[in-house]
């Protein structure tokens, strides 16, 4: 329990940028997780997936905050700690959660791309709207490199069959996966996430020189961000 909540106030602290009281908790954390690894086999079964959900829950946050202050080596030693630790989670969401922060982290863009695939394969055979819109929103980002649209064409050509309509160009892929992306958000109702993925939807159409479809999907956007702001007014 108290591991938990030590992860839970690490999370506090990251979103309110308090740096000092982060690494307070980060290094009782350790110190708890230490000491549970030390009597992990005389854990109940119940006990063992809590554990190992906190384990894996306080190496996200970790990775989180260190990747945003660029601390690349600190961040490196949690991704491998994250990586050894996925498996051991029952939980579908969160493993994927946790992949899905692995892979914004390689660097090999095959093996970035395949684990994009095999996250959103995964989420969509489990029903998990919110995850396999994110995996949708980070492959149509990816996409919009060129480069990486020829990697996926070559390498993948079957999930390019499958996502491409016929007679449809590979240069409008990114496009098509950013608008399922959008409709994803929408089914599950997260708005801010819907707003971002029409602004990535619009940048597709802004690299294919479609300037009027772009800038109707940034109107969308924008009348999107003034409802998403006036509604928490109301509530402050």
């Amino acid at each position: 329990e108290r591991l938990v909540a030590d992860v839970g106030l690490m999370t506090i602290c990251y979103r309110v940028s308090s740096n000092r009281l982060f690494f307070d908790y980060r290094s009782s954390a350790l110190s708890r997780i230490k000491r549970i690894n030390e009597e992990y086999d005389y854990l109940s079964l119940d006990d063992r997936e809590r554990f190992n959900r906190a384990k894996v829950e306080f190496a996200i946050v970790s990775v989180c905050y260190f990747s945003n202050l660029a601390m690349q080596n600190e961040c490196g030693k949690v991704l491998e700690k994250l990586e050894s630790n996925i498996e051991n989670v029952e939980d579908v969401s969160l493993r994927l959660y946790a992949r899905m922060m692995l892979s914004k982290n390689f660097t090999d863009r095959q093996k970035y791309l395949s684990s994009l695939l095999t996250g959103l394969a995964i989420a969509e055979r489990n029903n998990i709207v919110w995850l396999e819109a994110n995996y949708r929103l980070l492959l149509a980002i990816s996409l919009r490199d060129s480069n990486m649209l020829q990697i996926f064409a070559k390498e993948f050509p079957d999930k390019v069959t499958l996502l491409l309509p016929k007679d449809t160009g590979i240069e409008e892929l990114p496009s098509l996966i950013a608008s399922d992306a959008t409709e994803a958000f929408a089914r599950y109702g997260d708005e801010y996430m819907m707003i971002e993925a029409l602004a990535v939807q619009a940048s597709c159409h802004t690299r294919l020189e479609k300037y009027e479809e772009s800038l109707s999907l940034l109107s969308e956007a924008y009348d999107k961000i003034s409802v998403y702001y006036k509604e928490r007014e109301s509530y402050i």
